[in-house]
């Protein structure tokens, strides 16, 4: 039986270096006071730091699927695929990526995969929407498939955070990123089958106790 190493990490604002030329107006102009002083030289250093603790997972060979969260764009994901393929060359890891969100600052979900183990469809690859007020993270979705040709399907999230309260004011945030989780986690299984491996992965803001997760994404 071939075993599988499936992991997430929320990267903590992977942003470009300060001027990255094809930085999206908007963007640039909402985080410039974050980024003032973010240098290559200091991105390139976190971007090293990152590739080594994800080596370290899965006794130093890596993931084989990973789900990152609070990334700027396909720039910087794909400095950090290139640093880990230097690290673990009998690896060949790979970007899926939809830059699609409506957070305030620009950051998104993806996945890194290993192209010698897993392959996947672009024709399957979406981005849902989180229906609120106020822009959030979309939620990333994407069918692999095994060597052995078993098919499954992932789904990367980063939900609204706490700030404001825990059970006040952000608590329905979570729990409407759950409802679309559980939507298309239905949905996928009308169109699949009951019997298709699903995995959802991410940083959910709540515990695993919590409503959002055992009624709303249920």
């Amino acid at each position: 039986m071939n075993v599988y190493c499936v992991a997430f990490w929320n990267l903590e604002n992977l942003f470009a270096p300060e001027g990255f030329p094809n930085r999206e107006p908007w963007i640039a102009e909402t985080v410039a006071a974050d980024l003032r002083g973010w240098t290559d030289a200091l991105f390139t250093r976190k971007i090293q730091q990152l590739a080594h603790g994800i080596r370290s997972m899965n006794g130093n060979n890596g993931p084989d699927l990973l789900g990152v969260c609070e990334v700027e764009n396909r720039f910087v994901l794909d400095r950090l695929t290139q640093e880990l393929n230097t690290l673990l060359p009998a690896r060949r890891f790979d970007v899926i990526f939809a830059p699609a969100t409506k957070d305030k600052r620009g950051i998104d979900t993806a996945f890194l995969f290993d192209s010698n183990r897993l392959s996947t469809n672009p024709a399957e690859l979406f981005s849902h929407f989180v229906m609120r007020r106020t822009g959030t993270r979309d939620i990333t979705q994407a069918t692999f498939r095994t060597r052995g040709g078993r098919e499954f399907v992932a789904y990367c999230n980063h939900w609204p955070s706490r700030s404001g309260g825990h059970h006040t004011e952000s608590q329905g945030f979570r729990m409407t990123a759950g409802e679309t989780l559980g939507y298309w986690h239905e949905r996928v299984r009308e169109v699949k089958g009951d019997t298709i491996a699903i995995v959802a992965m991410g940083d959910f803001n709540d515990d695993p106790a919590d409503p959002s997760l055992t009624v709303h994404a249920n």
